[in-house]
């Protein structure tokens, strides 16, 4: 191929030689430009490990009404005939451990004292005040005695706050007269009511029935949402019933029950303190079983069931030498540690079941505040409210019986019957323990006089 000719005037330079690199790419060397990583909007759309779409519902598992259902419950869960079926503890067992263990049982008593204490008033709304008190003195003395077989407020508190304690389950029947008005409410044992669940695993609704009435293994009768009240004080969404203080310390109760039974053991069944009888002589190891069993007898009839006798010094066989295996002492300290969990449990302090060998005045107003606040008060607020939203506005406008009579005096108008008047509401009296001003006084003349506190001290104490 003949070469170009060098154009007039310019001359070309001579050519230097470049030195020639190795093009070829090796995998893995990462000599790729940065942008040839970028993924193009092609492969951004193709996610890897994508979540997945969701399944598909199955039919048949909603509300019946394009809702959730509450939580799952059992299939046919209404057929069964015992309340809290399918609970981990049942109510029997929930009673029985509040029984036996005395721990539960103080703290119990000790609420029931201080609610006996408190009265229940009917007062105007704030909206109200200054109207005239006569509607509310009406209905105030109907609540006096809610079941009307001539016991009072007190005795029904009593029971209903067991039951809330114990099993959580307050049933409430509503026992009307023939024209609809309200005649008593009648305290029913809540662990004889099992409620019923609608499709959706909620309260069924009005006329549907949402309580049965479980006795002796039957359905003994089923009652609607108007006739029933189940007060509840720990609701649940993944079960119809509540959480009560026994049950949420039941562990520690059967703890503390067990305990008791091996102390009990201690002192009726077995030897004291147990052991064994142990022997290195090498005429005794040749010993048959059942001779071993005579002397194993023979000692444990001698002490077993009789407290005398245990007192008593005994010979043990010669040869042989005794190994205790218990301790000396009841060990105090864990009934102390269960005991605790079980005040804390129900809302309440040492201090109120009379162990005060830790309580100080600097230290006992506060816990003694504590009972109200956290033992006494949700109580009764939560009956309170009972009272106020689904008696007093649940029967707003119908007549008060049986105090609803008609009546005249001579030359008056005839008086219509006393109705229940929503423009009142529930409150309860003496929820603060009252201080005794009189004693305080004399305390402070006498720490005064002691020099221990000054006068712009006092004023402030």
């Amino acid at each position: 191929m003949p070469r170009r000719r060098q154009a007039a005037g310019f001359s070309q330079p001579a050519m230097k030689k470049q030195p020639q690199h190795n093009t070829t790419k090796l995998f893995g060397a990462n000599t790729a430009p940065i942008w040839n990583y970028t993924s193009d909007g092609f492969s951004a759309s193709l996610p890897i490990f994508p979540p997945g779409d969701p399944l598909r519902p199955v039919n048949g598992l909603t509300d019946g009404a394009n809702g959730p259902r509450q939580f799952a419950y059992t299939a046919g869960a209404n057929i069964y005939p015992a309340p809290r079926h399918g609970a981990v503890m049942s109510f029997a067992e929930l009673r029985n451990l509040a029984a036996l263990y005395e721990g539960a049982q103080i703290c119990e008593r000790v609420i029931f004292r201080v609610a006996r204490r408190l009265k229940l008033e009917i007062a105007p709304r704030p909206e109200m005040e200054g109207a005239n008190k006569t509607g509310g003195a009406w209905m105030q003395e109907w609540l006096e005695d809610p079941e009307k077989r001539g016991g009072d407020l007190a005795s029904w508190m009593t029971k209903a706050l067991r039951d809330t304690m114990e099993i959580d389950a307050a049933a409430i029947f509503h026992r009307r007269t023939r024209g609809g008005s309200l005649f008593a409410l009648e305290l029913v044992a809540g662990d004889t009511i099992a409620p019923l669940v609608d499709e959706g695993g909620r309260k069924p609704r009005f006329p549907s029935p949402a309580y049965a009435q479980i006795l002796y293994g039957a359905v003994a009768s089923l009652w609607t949402e108007r006739d029933i009240d189940y007060v509840v004080e720990n609701p649940r969404t993944d079960s119809m019933y509540g959480l009560s203080a026994v049950e949420s310390v039941a562990l520690r109760v059967n703890q503390a029950l067990r305990k008791e039974h091996l102390d009990l053991t201690r002192y009726t069944d077995g030897a004291t303190p147990g052991g064994m009888l142990e022997t290195d002589d090498p005429k005794l190891l040749g010993m048959k079983a059942d001779q071993l069993a005579a002397i194993e007898r023979m000692w444990n009839a001698a002490l077993a069931g009789n407290d005398r006798m245990r007192v008593r010094t005994r010979i043990v066989p010669p040869g042989w030498s005794f190994k205790s295996t218990q301790p000396e002492a009841t060990a105090l300290d864990f009934d102390r540690w269960l005991l605790n969990i079980t005040v804390s449990a129900f809302g309440l302090t040492m201090d109120e079941l009379g162990f005060t060998d830790t309580s100080n005045r600097a230290v006992g107003d506060a816990q003694e505040r504590v009972i109200y606040r956290n033992a006494v008060r949700p109580h009764a607020d939560m009956y309170s409210e009972y009272f106020t939203n689904h008696i007093i506005r649940r029967y707003h406008g119908k007549p008060i019986a049986p105090a609803a009579v008609s009546f005249s005096g001579q030359g008056r108008p005839t008086r219509g019957p006393v109705l229940w008047d929503a423009r009142y509401y529930a409150r309860w009296q003496g929820l603060d323990e009252p201080r005794d001003i009189a004693a305080l006084a004399d305390a402070a003349a006498k720490l005064t006089q002691a020099g221990i506190l000054g006068s712009d001290s006092i004023k402030r104490w």
